[in-house]
């Protein structure tokens, strides 16, 4: 399972990476304050599990495996279009996600 501690350093790269502020994913994550994030992405608090899961959904991160140092950049420009689609709820991103990875695995796998 993730530790909070490697969330919250793969969501300050992510978010980084896609240029957002704190500001712009507590409006993509109405449900968690611009302060809850910051103090979790600088490590100063803990997060409940209800945060956690939002924010590990919204990343599109499997909580069963680690994450890995890099992913692939083609999954990057997808969970980012596919974040900024304002159809599209926190949990769709996800579902999209976990379907299309899982879709890459199979046909990779042979």
């Amino acid at each position: 399972m993730i530790t909070q501690e490697e969330l919250a350093q793969r969501f300050k790269r992510l978010r980084a990476a896609r240029g957002w502020s704190l500001q712009d994913v507590a409006r993509k994550i109405p449900e968690v304050s611009n302060s809850t994030l910051s103090n979790f992405e600088t490590g100063k608090r803990k997060i409940d599990t209800d945060h956690f899961l939002l924010i590990a959904t919204w990343m599109g991160v499997d909580l069963e495996t680690p994450i890995p140092v890099e992913t692939t950049e083609t999954f990057n420009r997808i969970r980012s279009t596919l974040h900024n689609d304002p159809t599209l709820s926190v949990d769709g991103v996800a579902a999209l996600m976990a379907l299309m990875q899982a879709a890459y695995k199979e046909v990779t796998a042979s």
